[in-house]
């Protein structure tokens, strides 16, 4: 079994670039897992789906390539970048460029509205004038200048999170292999464990 447990972790943050780079991670292992059901097609069974969803995310039109290019997670943001410039108190000016590079930002393209954002949640990181409650209801679980710079992200990408928890969405399950009929249509997940013993009886090895 093969768990992107990053994904939710990500999700939970409204890290829309670090859930995605997970996705694609995970990508990787099923298709790891594909090939081997090609070489293995009558004793092979790939189930792929989540316990949840979090985060309520949507998509909406915009440059979904935006989220390809931010390179740092929002943990190392806070570990890195942002823990070097509290130490050297670095000027916004200064500091801009390292993190519109770190995210895939352009700053030529960034509107005055969105340099002020930045600014203004950045400044409230220098100063650390926000309660850790405040923080979090005006930006999130990090530093304010990380979590505008994931919303930014988000944004250009136009993936929009409804919230840092798990939600009522269904998910859905892919099947391939010997029993995949047996995951058809709607059900609880815990039915999962019910069709792979069906699977299993149907199908044996030997």
């Amino acid at each position: 079994m093969v768990e992107g447990g990053r994904i939710d972790y990500f999700c939970h943050y409204n890290d829309a670039a670090s859930f995605v780079a997970e996705l694609l991670d995970f990508d990787q292992a099923v298709a790891a897992g594909v090939a081997f059901y090609e070489a293995h097609p009558y004793e092979t069974l790939i189930l792929v789906t989540g316990d949840h969803e979090t985060g309520s995310v949507t998509l909406a039109d915009g440059d979904r390539s935006a989220l390809l290019k931010q390179t740092i997670s929002s943990d190392e943001c806070d570990d890195t970048l942002v823990a070097e410039c509290i130490s050297a108190q670095t000027p916004f000016e200064e500091a801009l460029p390292l993190f519109a590079a770190a995210f895939g930002l352009d700053l030529d393209a960034l509107t005055e509205d969105e340099t002020a954002y930045l600014e203004t949640a950045y400044l409230h990181t220098l100063k650390g004038d926000l309660t850790s409650d405040e923080s979090k209801s005006q930006y999130g679980v990090y530093e304010p200048i990380t979590c505008a710079l994931d919303d930014l992200v988000a944004q250009h990408a136009g993936l929009t999170f409804g919230s840092g928890s798990h939600s009522l969405m269904d998910v859905p399950v892919f099947a391939l292999g010997v029993g995949q009929e047996y995951f058809t249509g709607d059900y609880e997940n815990t039915y999962i464990h019910d069709g792979i013993l069906l699977a299993a009886e149907a199908y044996p090895i030997g």
